[in-house]
């Protein structure tokens, strides 16, 4: 599927050719081109003429970019590290082909202005530019959902008029017509907009699709892209009763918040790391970040960068001040990578693989640095403590903590029983100066690091799975969230229990405090997020429109915002004095 899209180029050379090969080649330039335009389609011959000869390499690799059949994930990524790296390329690409079933394809399709025919395979019609760019018509065209229907839109950024005709969802829905005003219309809008002394829209669409999409470029994006400078001077949002949740097109497998609460991200088996604006609950940047699935992310003390672990055995480090910008690559691993963390110096991070081994790495160089005395594996996520001093480890057989600074080894007192033993979830508290493990029978076991002696011994759920703990923000209380379908709230200092929080129908994933301390939110397999009291316990609010089980819940460190990510893809942001308006213990 390789050809040329315009013959009268092929006359002469093409100023991608004139400005790689400057030298008069050997052989007439319609010679060099016909015998490269007569190997469209052969991948493997136009690779070899690109390796064989210079004069050769650009007319071959023009062709091999003008039109360009996805396979797999692995070649979507690869497409899009080369057009990254290589700016020049991306108007080249005229023709992408993929299936949608088995590829997610976006952020690409937005950086390819060039790009005049899209074909969606499983989709009951091939989608082609009828008219000439920056003109886009697009009719009797099938659909597997509306969200498709609007992921498309992010493949033509330069269209000034775009009309949709007769389309319809796979469901036989009829999508109805769709119409964008040319842009002289645009600029009339814009600049009677500019006058008007409101700073925020909320953009909504009456009738037809629903604009938003999900994992794509959103209709607050294209306004601004098409309102200039209006874009940049107002805020916008989508109106969300009405919209599609955005999110990723796969399960969810790590949402953190940066410590300035800036950002939030999020990681999918989809290969995609998603930022998010914390305040306006917005996209604002997506990008493919590993061959394969990204298992966890980190932020940097500072929210400037952030680590990605990769079933490709890496972690990346990325700069997110600007634009995206991979900036190093760890590797050593010998498995995928599923765990990663930085310490709250910014001076160290820590990564785990499938086969739990630890490694451990300069925070600023990115350099590997040794773990003398200390196990190399853990069974639990590696952990820090917040001053950064200890680095926990769980084996089946031993625990510990490894002090950074010293680089010494401390043992702390551990005797299992039992059939099931394993560590699953584990914190520190604020002071640093506790560890709380959770264990698959039911069992925490709270350590005072001062004296490592035998610790604090809670009979949580036997025989039922302790999914998480958390230290309260002064560190006086401990909760815990299990497969019993409960949150239990403990005195962290006698093991006393102080609350049994229950209304949930199904495992409890996680739970956390908020950061005044005053509330607990919860997030379970019944597709619900729920925010507690911790004074009294109450239930103050239920989240039910998640459409999956939950799979994460934060608070922003300054407690307004709660961050939820369910199995399904979607991530939600919420105002917290909008989840529990009439409580008059939230502060604004």
């Amino acid at each position: 599927m390789f050809s040329i899209d315009d013959p009268a180029e092929s006359q002469h050379p093409s100023p991608l050719l004139s400005s790689i090969t400057q030298s008069a080649p050997a052989l007439p330039w319609e010679v060099i081109e016909t015998a490269i335009d007569l190997c469209s389609g052969d991948n493997a011959t136009l690779c070899a003429l690109a390796l064989t000869c210079s004069q050769l390499h650009p007319r071959s690799l023009l062709v091999l970019f003008t039109n360009v059949d996805i396979h797999s994930q692995k070649q979507l990524k690869q497409l899009y590290d080369a057009v990254q790296a290589k700016p020049h390329l991306q108007p080249v690409v005229k023709s992408l082909s993929f299936s949608w079933d088995d590829v997610s394809p976006f952020p690409l399709l937005s950086i390819l202005p060039g790009l005049r025919d899209v074909t969606f395979k499983r989709i009951s019609s091939v989608i082609r530019d009828d008219s000439q760019l920056p003109l886009l018509t697009i009719r009797d065209a099938s659909f597997q959902t509306e969200t498709i229907f609007l992921r498309f839109l992010s493949a033509f950024p330069n269209i000034e008029n775009f009309t949709c005709e007769r389309l319809s969802s796979q469901s036989h829905t009829p999508l109805g017509d769709l119409h964008l005003p040319c842009r002289p219309k645009l600029r009339a809008l814009n600049n009677a907009l500019l006058t008007y002394p409101a700073h925020r829209a909320l953009l909504t669409v009456p009738g037809g699709p629903v604009l938003n999409v999900r994992s794509t470029i959103s209709w607050s994006d294209e306004i601004r892209r098409l309102f200039r400078p209006f874009g940049e001077k107002w805020a916008m949002a989508e109106d969300v009763r009405s919209s599609c949740k955005p999110g990723h097109d796969s399960g969810i497998t790590a949402l953190v918040i940066s410590s300035d609460g800036r950002w939030v991200a999020t990681a999918s088996e989809d290969s995609i790391i998603i930022l998010w604006d914390a305040r306006e609950t917005c996209i604002s940047q997506e990008w493919f970040a590993h061959n394969g699935e990204v298992w966890d992310l980190a932020f940097s003390p500072d929210g400037r960068r952030l680590a990605s672990a990769g079933d490709d055995g890496t972690v990346a480090i990325w700069d997110i001040s600007g634009s995206s910008r991979q900036v190093a690559t760890l590797e050593g691993h010998p498995a995928s990578v599923i765990d990663c963390t930085w310490s709250s110096d910014g001076r160290y991070i820590a990564s785990q693989d499938t086969d739990s081994l630890v490694r451990l790495w300069d925070g600023q160089t990115f350099q590997p640095l040794p773990l003398d005395g200390a196990n190399k594996t853990t069974y639990v996520k590696p952990l820090f403590s917040p001053d950064s001093q200890w680095l926990l480890f769980h084996e089946r057989r031993g625990c510990g903590v490894w002090n950074v600074v010293s680089r010494t080894y401390l043992a702390l007192r551990l005797q299992l029983e039992g059939k099931n033993k394993y560590p699953i979830t584990a914190a520190f508290n604020p002071s640093s100066t506790n560890v709380a493990v959770g264990y698959d029978n039911g069992i925490i076991r709270v350590w005072d690091l001062a004296n490592s002696g035998e610790p604090l011994l809670l009979q949580a759920y036997e025989p039922l799975w302790v999914r998480d703990v958390a230290f309260s923000p002064g560190g006086q209380l401990l909760l815990s969230a299990s497969d019993d379908k409960t949150i239990k709230v403990w005195d962290a200092r006698t093991g006393g229990l102080v609350q049994s929080l229950e209304g949930h129908e199904d495992q409890v994933r996680t739970a956390c405090f908020s950061p005044c301390g005053k509330y607990i939110a919860s997030a379970s397999d019944d597709s619900t997020v729920r925010v507690w009291r911790t004074s009294d316990g109450s239930c103050l609010a239920t989240l039910s429109d998640h459409g999956s089980w939950v799979e994460y819940v934060a608070f922003t460190p300054d407690g307004t915002m709660l961050w939820s990510a369910v199995h399904n893809g979607t991530v939600l942001g919420r105002r917290l004095k909008d989840i529990i308006p009439d409580d008059t213990r939230i502060v604004d």
